[in-house]
């Protein structure tokens, strides 16, 4: 992860030389933006959360969300329209960017109209839901994932679950 960094941060693209990525306590390694995705840095103040979205993120979420992004960095990237700034994909997502204090997060600016965002939002939470895990292979790979303490929520389950 350091020689990934390291990259990222000789390579000095535009905003990347100034994002304020906080440190991981756990693992005392700078969080980033993928490298793939530093071309669509934007101000995380410049987004605007969809007062309309359908999808709540409880408590837990939140706290998973802000666990990945300290272990892993942001992967994939928001959605937001172009007109105004809302945040289509991702809010959940953008919340916990803006809990662990980063400045510019990676987002994709689309130029959907009402309709169109309304109808992607959805779908995006939406059609996840429609999958299902292998019990067997679910816990063969959370196995694999668990380091010793902690894992759990990075992933999304908290412990009883994975009993």
């Amino acid at each position: 992860m350091r020689a990934v960094y390291e990259r990222l941060r000789t390579r000095k693209p535009p905003i990347a030389s100034i994002i304020k990525m906080p440190k991981a306590p756990e693992t005392n390694q700078t969080h980033f933006v993928a490298p793939g995705l530093t071309d669509l840095l934007v101000e995380v103040a410049s987004l605007k959360q969809d007062p309309g979205n359908a999808n709540h993120h409880p408590k837990d979420q939140i706290i998973s969300l802000r666990a990945s992004l300290r272990r892993v960095g942001q992967r994939t990237p928001l959605v937001f329209r172009s007109d105004d700034r809302t945040v289509l994909k991702g809010n959940g997502t953008l919340e916990a960017i803006i809990a662990e204090g980063w400045t510019h997060c990676a987002a994709v600016e689309v130029d959907d109209d009402p309709h169109t965002a309304t109808g992607y939002s959805i779908a995006d939470n939406q059609i996840g839901r429609l999958s299902s895990f292998d019990p067997e292979i679910l816990k063969q790979k959370l196995q694999e994932w668990n380091t010793g303490g902690g894992a759990s929520a990075i992933v999304g389950f908290n412990d009883s679950e994975l009993k």
